[in-house]
């Protein structure tokens, strides 16, 4: 099993080094160099086939959500961060087996990781999911809860 992926500054500006070690035997499985803005959480899917970080291009001054292989470390390709209301990104979440929801200060955007496209935004969700990570849950203002899921989100009231 791998797990416990960090990372490591380099001594260029903005570039780091991501390492993953086997859990159990601390044995080094693979290295990823890559680009960053700003330093935010390393993600991997539920379905533990991908990971997932924000990955930053120099030459277009863009932000990318990048995928790799989790057992190989391959990169296999970058999404482009384009959906409605942009804001600043907070974190990134694995999300119900492929999916990602790349989190900012008022919403949730989920992607889908194998389609490599935006699905929808989910406003009001700040990450808290259930243990099998299938559903979203978010508490409004008003009372009661939401559930949210890959395509729809419901509001169950308390009285």
């Amino acid at each position: 099993m791998l797990g416990s992926l960090g990372f490591h500054p380099c001594h260029t500006e903005n570039q780091v080094l991501i390492n993953c070690y086997e859990v159990p035997t601390l044995k080094f499985v693979y290295t990823i160099q890559a680009y960053i803005k700003k330093f935010r959480k390393i993600t991997i899917t539920p379905d533990q086939h991908f990971v997932t970080f924000v990955e930053y291009n120099d030459t277009n001054r863009k932000e990318y959500l990048a995928i790799y292989h989790l057992k190989k470390g391959i990169f296999l390709f970058r999404i482009a961060l384009k959906y409605p209301n942009m804001r600043e990104i907070l974190g990134l979440i694995g999300f119900n087996g492929h999916y990602i929801a790349v989190m900012d200060n008022e919403k949730a955007n989920i992607f889908h990781a194998k389609e490599k496209k935006f699905i929808r935004s989910i406003d009001k969700w700040t990450g808290p999911m259930t243990r099998d990570e299938r559903l979203g849950l978010g508490a409004p203002s008003r009372g009661g809860l939401y559930l949210v899921g890959k395509y729809l989100s419901i509001y169950v009231s308390c009285c």
